[in-house]
């Protein structure tokens, strides 16, 4: 398939005393009815196909865009923020294709506002894809308070998490 899967680490400290950004929604969705895709039984064998590694997800691109397209919108209406006044798209390690079809397409959202450039760069990189692109967005010393970002990440079993962060303070990167 030509993926190499692995995992990293990234912390972040979160606050109720301010800081640079704010947290303005967050919206959480799971899709049961596929997570036998990738469910793998005590004996090392799958209850159903491992992701695409046994089957095209082709026919649940459907289910799975409508998830993804969903919790987008809904925390972008709580946040009450059109996909087009989004200053940044922190996104997960999908590839291009399938972050174009299922997610940036439908929404009008162009991949040059996205954190796509780094993924590409680094991979998938498990957990911490969304603050190594939070962390990259405040580096390029580019956010100005009153800005709005969306943090989009999936999970396996199917599970999809976006919030909505709008920048309060000019943010400073600190040296790694």
């Amino acid at each position: 398939m030509g993926l190499f899967l692995a995992d990293g680490a990234a912390a972040v400290v979160l606050t109720k005393d301010g800081g640079f950004a704010r947290l303005i929604s967050t919206v959480h969705r799971s899709v049961p009815e596929l997570e036998n895709l990738a469910t793998v039984t005590k004996h090392g064998k799958s209850s159903g196909p491992i992701l695409v590694m046994e089957e095209n997800l082709e026919p649940h691109q459907e289910t799975l865009g409508g998830a993804m397209q969903d919790i987008i919108s809904r925390a972008l209406k709580a946040a009450e923020i059109k996909p087009e006044d989004l200053t940044r798209v922190v996104i997960t390690g999908l590839g291009l294709a399938p972050l174009s079809a299922l997610v940036l397409e439908p929404l009008g959202i162009p991949v040059d506002r996205t954190t796509w450039s780094l993924q590409r760069q680094l991979g998938h990189v498990g957990s911490c894809d969304q603050l190594l692109g939070l962390d990259h967005v405040i580096r390029e010393q580019s956010l100005r308070p009153g800005d709005s970002i969306l943090v989009f990440g999936t999970g396996l079993g199917f599970r999809f998490t976006c919030a909505v962060l709008e920048i309060t303070e000019q943010a400073t990167a600190t040296p790694a």
